[in-house]
């Protein structure tokens, strides 16, 4: 296994600070937001030199959208374009997708089927050109896939051997309602990169290792489904943020993965 790290962490912080810190801290891969990337999310090269300065990789990039409004599905797709242009120059494996929110008086079930709809034509795009687009659930208001029912309605159509997942274990998962351990268990031959996110029993955010996710045993499920892919730290607790600094809570991150995983 990789371990890398999403760099939202850090906020606006200019990209060679973050890249610094990242490698700092024992990561060997960062991912990012494609916008966040701006001008270098069409420079791969200059974007390789920045990364190659602190013996980083790019492990993958996200895009996230509102992929259940037909209207909006093309300037999405776009952005996909862009990304898989650059995580090819990289040799990237996985696309990350982000799936977006409806109003809090919409039903985001009732998009659901819009969704899978286009998660199925990125999936294609990405396949063709030899990535694996995977959806990170979200358990914003108003997700469209966060819930188990959403998980397995959008797993049920789309292609299995197209369309994966990317599961934020635990928070995102357990906060709507899902089980982080019994999700990699049914699905673990579809999760293809994987974030770590730990929750707090009152469902708050924290960094790794202080919440109650069941980390060794989404490892155990992991490993039993042969998964080999990248672990990525997503650190989001603003509170542990502003007290630590980006940099300490990334670090304290990796020394727990590195207990856990032993690497």
């Amino acid at each position: 296994m990789r371990i890398g790290c999403q760099i939202n962490t850090w906020g606006s912080t200019e990209l060679p600070t973050i890249f610094a810190e990242a490698a700092r801290a024992g990561y060997e891969g960062i991912e990012a937001s494609a916008p966040r990337l701006g001008d270098l999310l069409d420079q791969p090269e200059q974007l390789q030199k920045l990364l190659d300065a602190e013996g980083l990789t790019l492990s993958s990039l996200y895009c996230g959208g509102a992929w259940h409004d037909p209207s909006k599905r093309e300037e999405y797709l776009g952005l996909v374009r862009r990304a898989i242009k650059t995580l090819n120059h990289f040799g990237c494996r996985q696309l990350v997708l982000g799936p977006g929110s409806v109003g809090s008086e919409a039903d985001p079930d009732a998009v659901l089927p819009a969704v899978a709809e286009a998660f199925e034509e990125v999936g294609r795009l990405a396949a063709e050109a030899g990535l694996e687009a995977c959806v990170h659930p979200h358990a914003h208001v108003g997700a469209t896939v966060a819930t188990p029912h959403q998980i397995d309605t959008i797993m049920a159509n789309t292609s299995e051997d197209r369309f994966f997942l990317c599961p934020d274990v635990g928070f995102h998962i357990e906060k709507a309602g899902g089980d982080s351990v019994a999700l990699c268990r049914k699905y673990g031959k579809r999760i293809k990169y994987i974030h770590f996110k730990d929750i707090t029993a009152d469902k708050g955010l924290c960094l790794l290792g202080e919440g109650v996710t069941d980390y060794p045993g989404i490892m155990a499920a992991l490993r039993d489904a042969g998964y080999d892919g990248w672990i990525i730290a997503e650190e989001e607790c603003r509170e542990k943020i502003t007290e630590l600094g980006a940099f300490e809570c990334v670090r304290r991150n990796r020394e727990f993965l590195r207990g856990l995983v032993g690497q």
